[in-house]
């Protein structure tokens, strides 16, 4: 289940790089009670871009943007409020490692869904 977080460079110091994908794993893994649940850790993976200033944008304008986007099986997120709360999560995170310097105006997440046949063998792997 990857995570990618994309940014601009000044958005996120080295700490905030280093950390904001353990932090947003806890919070994917909590909202479904799976925090201690030693099959789905290992695949809940990520990545974080930093791209050049200017390359980023926001209403079609370049400015610093952070987007979060998931890759989960159709299982997850089932409830609209465990997807608010994963954006809420999100949006309290962000602002605790930016220091309040980011606008939440400008914090993007994305839940997509993976192929039927990827939640079927997460569901299998998870009922062992």
């Amino acid at each position: 289940m990857p995570i990618t977080v994309t940014t601009s460079e000044g958005v996120l110091d080295d700490a905030a790089e280093r950390t904001i994908l353990p932090r947003l794993t806890e919070s994917l893994l909590a909202r479904h009670g799976l925090t201690d649940n030693d099959v789905l850790r290992p695949i809940v993976v990520g990545s974080v871009h930093v791209l050049p200033s200017g390359r980023v944008f926001s209403g079609s304008l370049a400015q610093p943007a952070i987007f979060v986007e998931l890759k989960v099986p159709s299982m997850m997120f089932a409830t609209k409020s465990q997807r608010q709360g994963f954006v809420d999560d999100v949006n309290a995170i962000l602002n605790d490692v930016t220091h309040g310097k980011h606008a939440k105006e400008r914090t993007f997440v994305n839940i997509t869904y993976a192929v039927a046949e990827l939640a079927d063998a997460v569901g299998s792997s998870a009922s062992r």
